[in-house]
């Protein structure tokens, strides 16, 4: 029994129960705040709402996949777990779907920076600027990686 308790709260089992509650946590997010977009006229509004959703989606997508390749695994499906360690390149997709909720709602705060920076070439610079930053921060990462692997 002290063993099925410890299971279902440390290793890999423990993993895969965050996963599923990020999972569906993150999908009601997504559609509570899409419905909010919808009904909503205010523009500030919207627009932290769709940030919201998007992120809550995305990272219901990158936990839901991560789920299923722990699920393949426990059942001893080994050659279908593995299949999903190969693919996790495409979990690049919904990382890039957090990473553009969080430009969204950090938009009016960035775009000050940016017009204080760059001044009249603010509206032309706004996203190429902000995608730069990101990846930036993304080269950053990875190179600590490299460094470190």
């Amino acid at each position: 029994m002290l063993d099925f308790i410890h299971r279902l709260f440390a290793g890999d089992t423990a993993v895969m129960g965050q996963n599923l509650s990020m999972l569906v946590g993150g999908l009601l997010v997504c559609l509570i705040y899409v419905r909010f977009y919808r009904r909503t006229d205010d523009v500030t509004a919207k627009r932290m709402a769709l940030g919201i959703a998007l992120v809550a989606g995305s990272l219901a997508l990158h936990r839901g996949y991560w789920f299923l390749w722990r699920f393949f695994r426990a059942i001893g499906e080994a050659e279908a777990a593995h299949q999903f360690e190969i693919m996790a390149n495409w979990l690049a997709l919904p990382v890039a779907g957090i990473l553009v909720g969080y430009l969204i709602h950090i938009e009016p705060y960035a775009r000050l920076v940016v017009r204080r920076i760059f001044g009249d070439w603010e509206p032309a610079l706004y996203w190429p600027f902000m995608i730069g930053v990101v990846v930036v921060i993304h080269t950053i990462g990875a190179a600590i990686g490299v460094v470190f692997s």
